[in-house]
Parts: C-alpha cells; sequence; structure tokens
C-alpha cells in the first residue's frame, strides 16, 4: 500500500452521536505517540475536543459535495471555482474511547443493538448516518484499492503507521477565519492565488496531491485546501457525481476534487514534502 494514498473521511470512524469526551486525552496521547513527528490535524483535534470546537453545525449531512470535483488542468493560480464547503460532522461530539470502540457492534445486522445501546431513536437522522456509515464501510473496495473503516482514533493511527510508517504527512483542508466569529460557509465562487504546490512522490502511482492550495471566497473567506487527483478513474461507478458535473467518462482523464475539512489524507514523507 505504499503506492497509494490513504483517504479517511472522519464520519467513518463511529462517532457522532456515539461520542464521549473522556476518549480524548488517552486518544490524543496515543497519536502523539504513535506519530511524533506529525501534527494532529484540525479536524481531528476538535473532535477530541468538542468543547472547543471550531466547525460548524450543518444540517444536511448528505451534501454531495459535487462543486468540489474538477480537471487538474484547471488548477492554477488565478483560476475562478465556484465551490461549496461543507462539514458533514455535528457539532460538540467525540470519538469512542477505544475500549467500548472494540466491544461495539459495527454491522449492519447489528444496527439495531447499536442503536439500543446508546439510546438513539432508529427513526432519528442520527440513526440513519450510522446506517449510512456502516453500509458505506461494507461496500466492496473496488479494484486496486484497500478499504479500511476504523471504529476509533486509535485504530486509525495504528492501519495508518502499518501502512506508511511513523514517517507520514496527514493533511486536510483548513478554513482560516475568526474562530469566534466563523460565517457558516455558502457556495461563492474562490479564486485559487500563488502558492500551488504539487507533492511529487515516486510512490504515488494512483493518485497525486497539492498542499497547500490557498483559496479566496468572493466574503474573503481564507481557505488552505488539499487537493486530490486520480489518475485512474475507469473502476469507478460510471454514475458518480464527478463524471456528471465534469461530463467526462470513466478512465479518461485524471479527476481532481477539494477534500472538505472531515477527510484526511495520509501520505509517506519525502525530501521534498
Amino acid at each position: 500500500m505504499e503506492l497509494l494514498l490513504l483517504l479517511i473521511s472522519a464520519s467513518y470512524l463511529l462517532f457522532g452521536v456515539l461520542g464521549n469526551h473522556a476518549a480524548s486525552i488517552p486518544s490524543e496521547l496515543y497519536w502523539r505517540n504513535k506519530l511524533p513527528n506529525t501534527p494532529i490535524p484540525a479536524i481531528v483535534h476538535d473532535l477530541l475536543h468538542p468543547g472547543k470546537s471550531t466547525i460548524p453545525n450543518q444540517s444536511n449531512l448528505n451534501s454531495p459535495g459535487a462543486s468540489l470535483f474538477f480537471l487538474e488542468k484547471d488548477l492554477h493560480p488565478g483560476a475562478e471555482m465556484n465551490l461549496h464547503f461543507v462539514v458533514s460532522t455535528a457539532s460538540g461530539t467525540t470519538f469512542l474511547p477505544q475500549k467500548l470502540a472494540k466491544v461495539t457492534p459495527f454491522s449492519s445486522n447489528k444496527l439495531p443493538q447499536i442503536l439500543d445501546q446508546f439510546a438513539i431513536n432508529p427513526k432519528s437522522e442520527e440513526a440513519e448516518v450510522i446506517n449510512e456509515t456502516i453500509m458505506d464501510c461494507e461496500e466492496p473496495a473496488i479494484e486496486n484499492e484497500e478499504k479500511y473503516c476504523a471504529i476509533s482514533l486509535e485504530s486509525l493511527v495504528d492501519y495508518g503507521t502499518s501502512k506508511f510508517g511513523k514517517n507520514v504527512n496527514v493533511l486536510t483542508t483548513e478554513i482560516v477565519s475568526d474562530k469566534e466569529q466563523r460565517p457558516q460557509l455558502r457556495k461563492q465562487q474562490y479564486v485559487v492565488s500563488s502558492g500551488v504546490k504539487q507533492i511529487v512522490s515516486d510512490n504515488l502511482v494512483a493518485v497525486r496531491y497539492f498542499v497547500p492550495t490557498p483559496l479566496v471566497g468572493a466574503d474573503r473567506t481564507k481557505i488552505k485546501a488539499t487537493v486530490v487527483c486520480h489518475k485512474d478513474t475507469s473502476k469507478w461507478d460510471p454514475d458518480h457525481v464527478a463524471f456528471q458535473v465534469l461530463k467526462v467518462k470513466p478512465g479518461t482523464v485524471p479527476i481532481c476534487h477539494f477534500l472538505t475539512e472531515d477527510n484526511i489524507v495520509w501520505a509517506v514523507k519525502n525530501k521534498e514534502n
């Protein structure tokens, strides 16, 4: 797996309504012990400290983020893009403690047991999010993809270090604004500023990424965005929203997308990054 980036959505960690603030300190220490030279991404830090969260709550947890897809040729200083950055993580939640995560069922046929264990109404939005997360995790991986759903921050760190070791970059997108008066983001035009940098690595044969990609919104919101470009999309679902938005067919051109704040990407460090 050295040849691939590890792209993980934070929503695939079983947290959300199941969170417990007691997990914060041990989990944070675990990260720092295993990855002493890799800063904790903002999204992970906010989930470890929900009382200090800078991530706004979103009522639409299933936003497709279709506007975030684009073609690699369109990423350059001065480029203008209409983008809608959304966060699907509910505010005030955190990770399950590792001990609890290990004994919590995580399969679709155990959904009633999960909901009962955490006193969640089966007809609630929280139940729907948990069900969708589990169903996504149970979907088989596509060809040349290895799939893993972490059930705790510790299991995420263990998986990442088992694939890449400890000399890694763990990156996400950061919205640079006043954290005390952070606006709810809307779809708007962003301009790509100077400073776009492609991370070069001989190991990254399936994808490549650019960081930071500085964006400035029409309302002056500044974003340090991480971009991932997938070189081979031939095995993707032909109905994938990216093909509909970009009007291209699977396997014809590399497809890029901005990461949202609740996605993180792992990659082995090299001399240039």
